[in-house]
């Protein structure tokens, strides 16, 4: 007897073999067949991605450093920007750039602001999920809200944290500690 297929299962397979497709090819296969077979099987498909390759350390730092932006105003609504993401492939912490503003009648009342830095292996592979939500909606005007779902993969290049000279002469020289 014939197995029956439905069409959404099967759009959805064709659309997690189109994004494998381009991850291989964004990666030059250098992720291994699990790993590929991990990210298309476990983000939703339903969603759009934007995939970036980063090779250096301080770059992927500033892609794992979480966007938290909101700026509220007493009487007519609130924009901001907003970040959450999830480690598909190694280990890692995200860092957050989190930064609140509120207005009453136009003079700030309430301003807070922190910023964390993310850990990782600079030596190792590592995939995240970053979903970003931008918004912005007031009393009288504009009502917009973009929703960005983006893969990013980093691959790291053999020195992944390049130390400039002037800093391997203090570190040569100097006893700096490391923590």
């Amino acid at each position: 007897m014939k197995k029956r297929k439905n069409f959404s299962s099967l759009k959805k397979q064709e659309r997690r073999a189109k994004l494998l497709s381009a991850i291989i090819k964004k990666t030059n296969g250098e992720l291994s067949k699990s790993q590929l077979e991990r990210i298309v099987n476990t983000i939703d498909i339903d969603n759009q991605y934007s995939i970036s390759i980063v090779e250096s350390a301080k770059k992927m730092a500033e892609e794992l450093t979480l966007y938290n932006h909101t700026e509220k105003h007493e009487w007519c609504g609130s924009d901001g920007k907003e970040e959450e993401g999830h480690v598909l492939i190694g280990k890692a912490s995200f860092g957050e750039d989190y930064y609140f503003l509120y207005y009453v009648n136009g003079n700030i009342e309430d301003e807070e602001e922190r910023k964390t830095f993310p850990e990782f292996d600079v030596t190792q592979p590592l995939v995240v999920h970053i979903n970003s939500y931008t918004w912005e909606g007031y009393e009288r005007g504009n009502h917009f809200s973009r929703e960005e779902n983006k893969l990013v993969i980093y691959l790291p290049e053999k020195n992944p944290f390049p130390i400039s000279p002037e800093v391997q002469y203090i570190l040569k020289n100097f006893n700096v500690k490391i923590e």
